[in-house]
């Protein structure tokens, strides 16, 4: 029988941590690659697999979100031009229903870098192109934490 004075009456001021560590461990390792560039995507989902890390891709902002939707994936890698709707769309779209994936843009337009930083989609980083190996390994790892092996 617990000891009724360690018990607590209220939630733990540790709750919001354990619960933002739960929800990243039943989130998938899985990263969704958007880009209308399909070597740019093949490419880099390459890359991202050498540490282990699953890839999916899509080539439209609607393929994106209906994958999202139905999907379980704990990072998304953008871009901003994508042939159908803007990634910065896809991003206000996925926030009405997925408030915790990750977001990393991706862009070939520097002068996007202001207007995005302003906007409030709790986007994680904008990347530039072209995007070194080492800096998407890095974001890769930033933003999907540890593999379950």
């Amino acid at each position: 029988m617990p000891d009724p004075a360690i018990t607590t009456a209220g939630p733990s001021k540790y709750d919001n941590i354990t619960n933002r560590h739960s929800d990243l461990a039943n989130m998938s390792n899985s990263i969704l690659f958007v880009d209308d560039d399909r070597d740019l995507v093949t490419t880099s989902s390459r890359i991202i697999e050498i540490i282990k890390r699953e890839t999916e891709p899509a080539y439209t902002g609607t393929e994106a979100i209906e994958k999202i939707r139905h999907g379980n994936y704990r990072l998304l890698i953008l871009d901003i031009k994508l042939p159908d709707i803007t990634g910065i769309e896809v991003v206000k779209r996925i926030r009405k229903f997925n408030k915790k994936i990750r977001i990393v843009l991706i862009t070939g337009h520097p002068e996007f870098k202001d207007a995005i930083a302003s906007l409030d989609y709790s986007i994680e980083e904008i990347l530039f192109k072209p995007v070194e190996p080492s800096e998407l390994l890095r974001v890769v790892n930033d933003y999907t934490g540890p593999i379950s092996e």
